[in-house]
């Protein structure tokens, strides 16, 4: 009898972490433990299809909308380290936020700063997102904005590992 899989946690906001579905068991990758895939997507719709998606092929999946509600910033423009990212090897990022649609509080540009500067490899959803030393490029995967989920799938299976 296999030892039972621990549950993935799904962000809530941005600092409660529970259970995505309580009645799945998180698929495995080969004999390894399944790598863990941060999908920060405003969009819900858009964040279920590509959720749904990392699953399928294999992937444990932590959502959160980024940044929100009052003032649109994230624990990691706060704090500067987001608390999520401890537990993901790997970032997929829609680089257009609330805080981008209203002109105010965190960035999709500052979330890829701080997702790369801590080492994460990350899939960027849309144009923009410069970063402050060009050397970390080779941790980020470009994606067209809304692109098919085959497509990000394909891209988080190409990063390069977590530094």
């Amino acid at each position: 009898m296999n030892p039972p899989v621990p549950r993935v946690p799904q962000a809530v906001g941005h600092s409660a972490l529970v259970p995505r579905d309580p009645g799945c068991e998180p698929r495995r990758m080969s004999d390894q433990r399944a790598k863990t895939v941060l999908l920060v997507e405003l969009d819900a719709t858009e964040r279920d299809g590509l959720g749904e998606a990392l699953e399928d092929a294999g992937f444990q999946v932590l959502d959160c909308p980024g940044p929100s509600f009052p003032d649109h910033t994230c624990v990691g423009a706060r704090e500067g380290y987001c608390p999520l990212v401890e537990h993901a090897d790997s970032v997929v990022l829609d680089l257009w936020t609330r805080g981008d649609e209203l002109g105010l509080g965190t960035s999709g540009e500052e979330l890829l700063e701080l997702y790369v500067s801590s080492g994460t490899p990350v899939v960027a959803l849309g144009l923009g997102g410069q970063l402050a030393d060009p050397t970390e490029e080779e941790r980020v995967i470009r994606l067209d904005e809304h692109p098919e989920a085959e497509r990000v799938v394909a891209a988080v299976r190409r990063l390069p590992p977590a530094a």
